[in-house]
């Protein structure tokens, strides 16, 4: 464990498929060997069951000495090949990972006031500014690259998968929604959504790439969502044409009611 101070806010583990129904993975509870390798990443080897249903999903912990917590999720989308990699994600990588603040408690804007729009609007500018939803919070996979590579296309794991929940208590409420109607980022059978890159040659461009669609998609969708505050001038002309068009009801009311006083009664022969 002395190694913990060594080690990189950030780091991966390999996991290799040895049968339908077992992985060769890590341990983080001791029960395997712990190991730094040359590019700074721990690898811990041990076994680890795997539950039949196609999407498998386990949590494990770090040892406290690492001072943060990981997750892994495998699924049968992202796991494709018989020796995948997986990135553990620590729950923090210092302080420009925390991510914006949570969302408000809007689930609609149906009967709200301008002012809870306003917070709504405050939201999304913060979740801009702050990077959007911290990276812990996404289960990152990589694969085999059929995109550009060179000499290393199809041998080398540089495609980035990445998977959000859509009841990520980063996502609001307001917004989910209309993000689960989106054709290409939307999974529904794990109501998550779920984007792939591999335009790029290293892993960590590619991953970039990943959070950058999501919290690109996530930002749209939730500020399109938030109805559009008034146009003063618009108001003033519409308001302005209102006041004309009943102007002219009342004239005209008034040139026909003129026009029958005029009329007179009819007299008998």
């Amino acid at each position: 464990m002395a190694l913990a101070s060594r080690l990189p806010r950030t780091f991966s583990v390999t996991f290799i498929r040895t049968s339908p129904n077992w992985l060769s993975s890590s341990s983080i509870r001791g029960q395997g060997r712990l190991r730094l390798n040359k590019t700074g990443h721990l690898k811990v080897f041990c076994s680890y069951r795997t539950i039949d249903d196609p999407v498998h999903k386990a949590v494990f912990k770090s040892p406290t000495c690492f001072g943060s917590q990981a997750r892994y999720i495998c699924s049968s989308s992202i796991n494709q090949d018989e020796t995948q990699n997986y990135q553990w994600v620590a729950h923090s990588d210092g302080p420009h990972d925390e991510g914006a603040p949570h969302p408000p408690n809007i689930s609609s804007f149906t009967d709200k006031t301008e002012d809870t729009k306003k917070l709504a609007r405050s939201w999304v500018k913060q979740f801009a500014e702050r990077g959007g939803v911290p990276k812990r919070e996404f289960e990152i996979g990589y694969s085999r690259s059929s995109g550009p590579g060179g000499q290393h296309v199809n041998k080398t794991s540089t495609k980035a998968t990445i998977r959000l929940s859509v009841n990520c208590r980063w996502i609001p409420e307001w917004a989910r929604n209309d993000l689960r109607k989106h054709p290409t980022f939307y999974v529904a059978r794990n109501d998550s959504l779920q984007v792939s890159s591999d335009v790029h040659r290293s892993q960590s461009q590619n991953l970039t790439e990943c959070l950058r669609k999501i919290n690109s998609q996530i930002e749209s969708v939730a500020f399109n969502t938030i109805p559009k505050p008034p146009d003063v001038e618009k108001m003033k002309r519409i308001a302005k044409h209102e006041a004309k068009f009943e102007r002219s009801q009342k004239e005209a009311k008034q040139r026909s009611k003129a026009i029958k006083k005029g009329r007179g009664k009819v007299q008998p022969e």
